[in-house]
């Protein structure tokens, strides 16, 4: 890449401030990811010596969880810095989802106490993803920008695709923010009766319709039309491919909701045993 900036500065195509600044940037992000690199391998050798006095049995087992969650920071710290942009839509698209969850888990919850403390933490959760999802759309329109200006048809290709990209993380980013809102207000509510958080799951759902639908811009589909000479085979195989996908996607949404009623009957079992060992109230006989 610093060949390719120099080569354009002696063409005088390119603007010389702005390749040092785009240098100084790569070097700033290896030395960040250096300063990953140490951290993990401190950590994992750190780990090692933990791990070597649990096994001569002079160890305490539970000191092993610091050295490992110092370790797999380090790493995932390191994995994200040299991320794409859509694979940073992607672990956002990840996260909002489990957020979904969580709340969708905690709008079968018949008891307000309980449920407030389930809604409680999503709050700042959400707002992170909210967050998150302004730098995103930030970042993207940077992108279309830059790849806009340069006059290359290609380029400009690109930065119609980069452009509706970020209108739709944009859009997502507003539906996050409308649910966090929505939560925050929903945690101050107050009465006998659960919240009803359906407002927030429907405004979590468009939320990841908008990164899908930025993902998909961002990595178009192939060309799905067949060649003529095509053989029936393929396009049975092809079809037969794609019935598969589809039940293994429906597979995959019936054990998220399984596991959503699976939690919450494990909640209720709790509650009942409460209820069962605490003491009934005595009733005044003078």
């Amino acid at each position: 890449m610093a060949l390719q900036a120099a080569d354009a500065v002696e063409e005088g195509g390119a603007d010389t401030s702005a390749i040092n600044e785009q240098q100084k940037a790569i070097t700033e992000r290896y030395d960040l990811a250096n300063e990953y690199r140490v951290q993990a391998l401190n950590a994992l050798e750190h780990l090692d010596e933990v791990l070597l006095l649990v096994d001569t049995g002079t160890g305490d087992p539970e000191s092993i969880r610091g050295p490992a969650i110092v370790a797999l920071a380090g790493i995932d710290d390191l994995r994200r810095l040299f991320f794409t942009i859509v694979e940073h839509l992607k672990e956002l698209l990840r996260y909002q989802s489990d957020t979904h969850d969580d709340v969708a888990s905690a709008q079968l919850i018949d008891d307000e106490e309980f449920q407030a403390l389930e809604v409680g933490p999503l709050t700042d959760r959400q707002e992170g993803h909210n967050q998150v999802g302004d730098a995103l759309a930030q970042a993207l329109e940077s992108q279309a920008d830059a790849a806009g200006g340069t006059g290359d048809p290609q380029a400009q290709q690109a930065a119609e695709a980069l452009g509706q990209a970020a209108a739709e993380t944009r859009s997502a980013s507003g539906e996050m923010n409308d649910a966090a809102v929505f939560l925050a207000e929903a945690l101050e509510e107050t009465g006998p009766d659960p919240r009803d958080l359906e407002p927030i799951l429907e405004h979590q759902r468009l939320a990841m319709e908008h990164l899908e639908n930025a993902i998909r811009l961002l990595e178009p589909q192939q060309d799905q039309q067949q060649p003529e000479d095509q053989s029936g085979s393929e396009q049975e195989q092809q079809q037969s491919q794609a019935e598969d996908e589809e039940q293994v996607t429906q597979r995959q949404a019936e054990r998220r909701l399984q596991a959503i009623r699976d939690r919450e009957a494990q909640r209720e079992l709790q509650r009942r045993e409460r209820r069962r060992i605490e003491p009934e109230p005595v009733e005044k006989d003078w």
